[in-house]
């Protein structure tokens, strides 16, 4: 046919360049069904399932290291996650503490045998199965929270006394999965507010008084109180007390400040900057990423770079508000609001909630992928069920986002995975991670491939497309069975296993699902959009998604800094492409910053389905950006009511309100 279309356009000159051009299609297309055809009957390494390798108690050994690998890359894995851990019931402990030298050496004799046998490493940002933390984590440099006391005082009086400040205790709680860590007594002085207290009423922000200058450094406050009952609240923050978890010998700390790109680089350079200096070129080699596992380290709600960064970003002092955030020990919660109107007071939770959402992002895996990379180091993160921020905007800084899920099944699996995915698919990666398999203590050598391989399928149809099997126990014996375990957590998938050597098949087929799911981009006709939300967790998609189609959901700052109309159709930049644009249901808030973006992409073409906005959620530059956004939205919807009127044409584009999505 090749031959026949070139003799075709060389007797018809006219249509020579579109012949060639379909002539060059043709050919391109066969040579790529080749490769696939080719790469499927020998699937490359680079698409094969990972483990999670669990070196416990400190008893890690060379020998245990060679045969693990050399078990791995014989059976066909293709990476390992390192994570470094103290389990109940694991190996008797060994002498290889935590980044003690003999840890350093063997994780650097990894690398090297990794190396040697084609394999990746992926070493996890510090010690325990989550978080970041570590013996060098000061109290000042860990997880922050705001605490507070209160004093009543009635003027007009003088008043010279110490005011109560709150007593930390001396050490983090403790638990079967939390280190003891003694972090000083720890406190540090953020503000003095006083404000008229009277028979429930709402104080203006205008009338709180700063007097933290008044505080002298013993704590003594010295201030002329005006006639009336006042509060004063002294505001400081202490260390959540958020530790290694679970304990690990040699490595027990306090968490870092999750808003803190100082402490995240304090953290780097004390665990990964050494290992990547005794790496040297093997780092982004063998050694090709690191890894955030899923948080269970707390919340917080304070940095000490906080208020400036608060100014910077909402325009505003966020000082008179803080008692909107903290009330003072010992009252009950109906005492936590006494600043401004409820609608203002709502506002300013936004503002605050979404400034400890950006520097999350920012300042925690955002610092952390930097880092990184300017080693060649890739991150991965397992991004969800965060106590505050937004998982999405966390989990986008990341080049691997990970799901998980568990041997036993449940609906939580899924959704997982569909924001993982969505996230993966937004942001232009290709590899959509997850922890495969994991289990209780009711496993006990119990599964096999057999056993797991229908819930695997599930989750390909899902979107995932790199298993990382939980787990791995290290080996760090040559003749014991079945071997050392990692407490009662995950699949026994080590070489001790009687069907190890037999699961080469499994391993390959796994190989090939990978790698063909990875090819072409994701066809979906909806885009979701996110609400504006702070501290969103998993979004379920709403109005629910017709059946028969696909989607992906997308966080407000996502669909201003990446998509693009192009021919009628929302475009990422690797050209993924989606019909219609999806509002959220059932919040109406949006930013004005937001609002003109929707109005740039259906002016520009695109469809857009849902209610409109009738505010923003913030105080900044309140009421003006109400007024922006009912603007841009009658722009937009026109007369379109939902009810009379269903759609409106605006510029190219349109916009649905009312009908079924259907």
């Amino acid at each position: 046919m090749f031959s026949s279309l070139l003799s075709l356009s060389r007797r018809s000159p006219g249509f020579r360049p579109g012949l060639l051009a379909l002539i060059w299609l043709l050919t391109a297309t066969a040579l790529r069904a080749g490769e696939l055809a080719a790469d499927f009957v020998h699937p490359p390494a680079i698409a094969r399932p990972w483990v999670y390798w669990f070196w416990n108690n400190g008893n890690v050994t060379k020998a245990g290291i060679t045969a693990d690998l050399e078990a791995m890359q014989r059976a066909g894995i293709g990476g390992v996650i390192i994570m470094d851990v103290v389990e109940r019931f694991a190996p008797p402990p060994g002498t290889a503490d935590f980044m003690n030298a003999e840890w350093q050496e063997l994780f650097q004799f990894a690398v090297a045998e990794a190396q040697r046998l084609g394999l990746e490493i992926n070493l996890t940002n510090g010690p325990g199965w989550c978080g970041s933390s570590g013996p060098w984590i000061t109290p000042a440099m860990s997880m922050q929270r705001l605490v507070s006391t209160g004093t009543a005082v009635t003027g007009p009086s003088h008043w010279h006394q110490v005011l109560p400040r709150v007593t930390p205790p001396a050490q983090a709680p403790h638990d079967d999965f939390n280190s003891v860590v003694p972090y000083a007594d720890y406190y540090e002085d953020v503000a003095v507010l006083a404000y008229p207290t009277a028979s429930g009423k709402v104080v203006a922000a205008s009338a709180v008084t700063n007097l933290t200058s008044h505080l002298a450094a013993d704590g003594t406050l010295d201030w002329d109180v005006p006639a009336g009952s006042w509060m004063i609240q002294r505001i400081g923050h202490v260390s959540t007390g958020s530790s290694t978890r679970p304990p690990v010998k040699g490595g027990n700390g306090l968490e870092c400040d999750k808003l803190s790109a100082a402490a995240m680089d304090l953290h780097f350079e004390a665990m990964l900057g050494k290992l990547i200096a005794q790496a040297g070129p093997l780092a982004g080699q063998a050694w090709s990423a690191t890894h955030i596992d899923s948080w269970e380290v707390g919340a917080q709600d304070w940095t000490a770079t906080l208020p400036a960064e608060f100014r910077r970003r909402r325009g505003y002092d966020p000082l008179p508000y803080l008692p909107l955030i903290v009330s003072p020990e010992g009252t009950s919660d109906h005492n936590r609001y006494p600043i401004e109107a409820p609608e203002l007071a709502r506002r300013f939770r936004w503002d605050y909630h979404q400034t400890l959402a950006e520097l999350l992002a920012e300042n925690y895996v955002g610092r952390l992928a930097t880092r990184a990379h300017e080693h060649g180091l890739r991150l991965s993160i397992e991004g969800y069920n965060l106590p505050f921020g937004d998982e999405a905007s966390y989990t986008e800084q990341a080049d691997e986002p990970m799901t998980e899920f568990w041997a036993t099944g449940g609906n939580e699996n899924e959704t997982k995975c569909r924001e993982m995915a969505s996230v993966a698919h937004v942001m232009g990666h290709a590899i959509v991670g997850a922890e495969a398999f994991t289990s209780g203590d009711n496993e006990q050598w119990k599964y096999h491939p057999a056993t797991v391989k229908a819930l695997g399928d599930y989750e390909f149809c899902q979107g995932v497309n790199r298993f990382v099997v939980h787990r791995y126990a290290h080996q760090p014996y040559l003749d014991r069975w079945p071997g050392a375990t990692m407490g009662p957590w995950g699949l026994h998938y080590e070489r001790t296993q009687t069907w190890w050597e037999m699961s080469t098949g499994w391993h390959t087929y796994l190989t090939r699902c990978q790698y063909l799911l990875r090819q072409g981009r994701f066809m979906a006709d909806l885009l979701y959009l996110r609400p504006q939300v702070p501290d969103l967790g998993y979004y379920d998609p709403s109005p629910g998604v017709p059946a028969g189609y696909k989607y992906d959901d997308i966080s407000a700052g996502a669909l201003q800094q990446r998509v693009r109309v192009q021919d009628g159709r929302l475009t990422l930049p690797d050209g993924l492409q989606y019909r219609v644009l999806v509002l959220p249901a059932n919040d109406h808030l949006m930013t004005p910053e937001l609002v003109r973006h929707l109005e740039t992409l259906v002016r520009a073409g695109a469809i857009l389905y849902g209610p409109p906005p009738t505010a923003s959620p913030s105080l900044r530059d309140y009421p003006q950006g109400d007024a922006e956004v009912v603007r841009l939205a009658h722009a937009l919807w026109g007369d379109c009511d939902g009810r009379n009127v269903t759609e409106h044409a605006y510029g190219q584009g349109k916009v649905y309100w009312g009908v079924p999505l259907e």
